[in-house]
């Protein structure tokens, strides 16, 4: 394999001859387009037996530790591990007699062929052959140093994820999210102070930044009551309560709010409500005004979240209430009213299937103008104990909401469950608001030049 020394290429892959179909070429072309680490070497697999294996094994039957048709690796990685495969055949077939499966030679490589062998092997996604595990290029932005902000107690509750707006330069308003749950490494729920259901308060206060870009907080006002929203409660024994990941966004100088909650919902399912925002020092006004829910396109869907707003301008400069309802294909809806319901009505659709990590988007922060176009931050999950959440940068146009830009993934602290709904761009540095295992939130500040940039 002396040739692959002489290729144009940085990394490599080598698929059996027998994988490839059609439907994979879409997934070919995202794989092709992700940075990748310089060293690398990687292949999917299943879980290793717990116990050490007898070379006799590896002999009279097939182990499928590996599956065998996939191989990934930078080119010098790719070339040691074809030398050291080679090697180990030759062995092999001079010590058993028997010409192995290939699959056998990769476990007997695993097993015995230390400290040569630098395979790092991931669970096989049976859905898509050509989908790596983010960890393995992706990189925190932050070390685990960082002060949690200092919120005011709730009794049986604690702080969790936050959202802002920014009224100025160098002032704006936060919406904290208190829960009563608490989220293990596991991923498990528990409830420390008594059972379910889930149950969500709100806190807003007032943020004034510094001169090194740190962010104070004061006049903290906790919503401890939300039926300002003027809802019928239809669910008495709602599986939770209050509003959840409550987003702040402005429509024509007014701040308003769209929140999850299944408490409020006329279906018995979650559903987005939106509202007027009371961003005043006056205790005795609301916080939370009258509340609309909104019908979803799909109104039999059991789950709505992450409705992210999108403003947009008429003719007349009069702005209006968008909302980006899925990422892949992109969809982004503006509101309408039919008699006395609100719905969300598609109106604009751009195709995202060939880009990396669309697929799995899901809303996050709301969008800020830069001079590139609106910037937000998504993330994306991958299913496993506990769930591991990424976090991405996307840039799309001020008019047409279509993607024009993103950047590559990245976790703030570890891989785990981090939450940012809260974002802001000052000067030069990009501010995020991020929970870590669903409490302990935190402020995060960044140079505009630690993220690396795909165009679309």
């Amino acid at each position: 394999m002396d040739e692959l020394r002489s290729w144009n290429y940085r990394h490599l892959a080598w698929i059996r001859w027998d994988t490839v179909q059609t439907r994979h070429f879409c997934e070919m072309k995202r794989f092709s387009l992700i940075q990748y680490p310089d060293t690398i070497l990687t292949a999917p697999g299943i879980e290793p037996m717990s116990c050490c294996l007898e070379q006799q094994f590896y002999v009279h039957s097939i182990y499928r530790r590996f599956t065998g048709n996939f191989l990934f690796g930078d080119k010098e990685s790719m070339r040691a591990y074809c030398q050291l495969a080679k090697d180990a055949l030759l062995y092999y077939v001079r010590y058993t007699r028997i010409l192995p499966f290939d699959v056998n030679i990769m476990a007997f490589l695993e097993e015995y062929g230390q400290p040569r062998w630098k395979v790092r092997w991931y669970p096989v996604d049976t859905r898509s052959l050509f989908t790596l595990p983010a960890r393995l290029y992706t990189s925190p932005l932050s070390d685990k140093n960082i002060p949690v902000i200092d919120f005011p107690q709730l009794d049986g509750f604690h702080p969790s994820s936050v959202c802002f707006i920014k009224q100025s330069p160098d002032t704006g308003i936060m919406n904290g999210r208190y829960i009563n749950y608490i989220i293990n490494r596991r991923g498990e729920y528990s409830f420390p102070n008594g059972q379910p259901p889930i149950h969500s308060k709100n806190i807003r206060c007032e943020v004034v930044f510094q001169e090194d870009g740190s962010p104070t907080y004061s006049h903290f006002h906790p919503i401890t009551n939300d039926a300002s929203v003027c809802l019928e409660k239809n669910r008495e024994q709602s599986s939770s309560l209050g509003l959840e990941d409550v987003r702040l966004y402005t429509v024509n100088d007014t701040v308003r709010y769209i929140a999850t909650t299944l408490e409020y919902s006329k279906t018995g399912k979650s559903r987005m409500v939106i509202g007027n925002y009371n961003v005043s020092r006056d205790e005795s006004k609301d916080v939370f005004g009258r509340g609309t829910l909104l019908v979803p396109p799909n109104r039999t869907s059991w789950c709505e979240k992450n409705w992210i707003p999108f403003v947009k301008k008429t003719e007349c400069g009069k702005e209006e209430e968008w909302f980006i309802y899925e990422w892949c294909p992109m969809k982004i809806g503006k509101l309408v009213v039919r008699g006395e319901e609100t719905h969300l009505e598609i109106a604009i659709v751009h195709e995202t299937a060939h880009l990396p990590w669309f697929y799995g988007f899901r809303g996050s922060t709301c969008f800020q103008e830069t001079e590139r176009g609106l910037l937000g931050i998504l993330h994306f999950s991958e299913e496993s104990h506990p769930r591991c959440y990424y976090h991405i940068f996307v840039v799309l146009e001020h008019e047409t909401g279509k993607p024009i830009a993103y950047s590559h993934p990245f976790t703030f602290f570890e891989i785990g469950i981090e939450y940012c709904i809260g974002f802001c761009v000052r000067n030069q540095e990009y501010g995020f608001w991020v929970s870590r295992w669903d409490r302990n939130p935190c402020f995060v500040l960044k140079n505009v030049n630690d993220f690396s940039w795909y165009n679309v």
